[in-house]
């Protein structure tokens, strides 16, 4: 569990470029959701 939806985006991405494979982070749908977004 992370606490800011940036920092799991951020994860979501090292574990993609780490293992080579894809790298999946889910989150709730509210107005911050919009800095996920920006990330991908």
């Amino acid at each position: 569990m992370f606490q800011h939806e940036q920092g799991a985006a951020h994860a979501a991405d090292a574990w993609a470029r780490v293992t080579g494979t894809l790298g999946v982070c889910f989150g709730t749908v509210r107005p911050e959701s919009i800095l996920k977004s920006k990330l991908l």
